[in-house]
C-alpha cells in the first residue's frame, strides 16, 4: 500500500519529462542554429550581405515557393502513400496529403523527429496498426536520406574534380556513414530470436522488416524512388535559382557536384529547419565551385526562407482544409 504514492508520483513525473525533454531538446537545436549563423557571420562581410540581399528582387523566391510547396508535399504525400501500399495498407491521397502540409509546417518549428511525430500522432486516425504506421514514417525518412546518399555517390567524381582534399574526405566519410546506418537497419531483421524476443529490439526489427517488404516490391520501390528524387531534384533546382537570383553564374555540373552534399549535411537533424548547418554546407560547398562566401550565405537565406515559406503554406493549406472526420484507410 505504501507504493501507491510513489507510483503515482512516478507516474505524473513521467508525464512531465516528457514534454520537458522536448522543450530541451529543441532549445539545444535553436542554441546549435544560432552558435552557427553567429560563426560564419563573424567570419564574413556583413555589409556585402546586406547590400546583395538588398540588391535581390522578390520576384524569383515569391513565385518559387508555391510551386516549391505543390512539389513537396505532393509528392511525399504520394511517396508515403506508396510505403503504406507496399506494407498492405491502402490510404487515401487527401488526408496524408494534409497531414504532410502541416508537418512542413511544424518542421520550420521543431526537429524534423517532432514533425514525425506529428505524422504519427494524425496519422492514428487511418485505422492502422500503430507499428505500421511509425514504420512507415520512419522508411519515408529513410527513403529520402537513401536517394540522397545515391545522389551523392554519383556525383562523387564531379565533387572530387571541385575539391579533392579534406571536404571531399569528410563528405565521403558522412557517406560512409550514412550507408552504415542504412546497412544496420536492413541488417536488424536478421537478429537472432532471442534477441527478437526483447520487446524493444522486437519493435526495432519490426521496421527492418517493413523495409525489406518495401525492397523486395519492385513497382512500389520503383515509385518511392521516383517520388524521392523528384523531391530532391524540386530542392536542387530551387537552390539554383536563387543563386541565380544572388548573381551566381554557374553551370548545372557545378551545381550537381556541390548541392547533393550540401543537402545530405542539412539532414543532419542536429538545428531547427536546417539553419546554421545548412549556410556552413552551402557556404564551403558553393565556395569550392568560386562562389564567394557572403553570396553563397545569402543564397542560403534565401533557401531558408523559401522553406519557411513552403511551411506556412502548409499550415495554411491544413487550416483552411474544409476536410473533417475520421480519415480511415480505404480504397480510394
Amino acid at each position: 500500500m505504501g507504493e501507491g504514492p510513489s507510483w503515482a508520483i512516478h507516474c505524473r513525473a513521467r508525464r512531465w519529462a516528457c514534454p520537458l525533454t522536448a522543450i530541451v531538446r529543441i532549445l539545444i537545436q535553436v542554441a546549435v542554429s544560432l552558435a552557427l549563423l553567429a560563426l560564419l557571420l563573424t567570419q564574413l562581410d556583413t555589409d556585402v550581405i546586406i547590400h546583395e540581399m538588398m540588391a535581390i528582387s522578390p520576384t524569383v523566391p515569391l513565385a518559387v515557393v508555391p510551386a516549391l510547396a505543390a512539389v513537396l508535399i505532393v509528392s511525399q504525400a504520394t511517396r508515403w502513400r506508396t510505403i503504406l501500399a507496399a506494407l498492405d495498407v491502402v490510404a487515401p491521397s487527401a488526408p496524408l496529403v494534409r497531414v504532410v502540409s502541416l508537418t512542413f509546417f511544424a518542421n520550420q518549428l521543431v526537429p524534423s523527429v517532432g514533425g514525425d511525430l506529428l505524422r504519427v500522432w494524425l496519422g492514428r486516425r487511418l485505422s492502422v496498426e500503430l507499428r505500421t504506421l511509425v514504420a512507415s514514417v520512419l522508411l519515408d525518412r529513410a527513403a529520402g536520406f537513401a536517394t540522397i546518399l545515391a545522389i551523392c555517390i554519383a556525383v562523387l567524381p564531379l565533387f572530387h574534380a571541385a575539391e579533392g582534399g579534406g571536404v571531399f574526405w569528410s563528405v565521403l566519410l558522412t557517406i560512409a556513414a550514412g550507408v552504415s546506418a542504412l546497412a544496420a537497419l536492413l541488417g536488424l531483421h536478421y537478429l537472432p530470436r532471442a534477441v527478437l524476443r526483447l520487446r524493444f529490439a522486437g519493435e526495432v526489427a519490426h521496421v527492418s522488416t517493413a523495409a525489406w517488404q518495401v525492397v523486395r516490391r519492385g513497382n512500389h520501390l520503383a515509385g518511392v524512388v521516383a517520388l524521392s528524387l523528384v523531391s530532391h531534384g524540386a530542392l536542387m533546382v530551387t537552390a539554383a535559382l536563387l543563386a541565380s537570383a544572388s548573381g551566381v553564374a554557374l553551370g548545372m555540373l557545378d551545381y550537381l557536384a556541390v548541392l547533393p552534399a550540401v543537402l545530405l549535411v542539412s539532414m543532419v537533424p542536429i538545428t531547427i529547419g536546417g539553419w546554421g548547418l545548412r549556410e556552413g554546407a552551402m557556404v564551403v560547398g558553393l565556395g569550392l565551385v568560386g562562389v564567394p562566401a557572403e553570396t553563397a550565405l545569402v543564397t542560403s537565406i534565401l533557401f531558408g526562407g523559401v522553406m519557411a515559406g513552403v511551411g506556412v503554406l502548409g499550415g495554411a493549406g491544413w487550416l483552411l482544409s474544409s476536410r473533417t472526420g475520421r480519415l480511415a484507410a480505404q480504397p480510394d
